[in-house]
């Protein structure tokens, strides 16, 4: 997954590549693990 962030630079990109990762949403102090967002996708959040 590919998340990009606004910085007073301009714009970040990180890249979550494990399915042990997170994603994180501090503004609205949320952490979204990759296996939560995918799972009953059908899709394996580790590929």
């Amino acid at each position: 997954m590919l998340v990009y962030r606004r910085s007073e630079g301009g714009w970040t990109r990180e890249a979550l590549t494990e399915a042990t990762e997170a994603l994180l949403l501090p503004t609205i102090g949320c952490t979204l693990p990759l296996a939560t967002i995918y799972l009953r996708t059908g899709l394996d959040a580790s590929s």
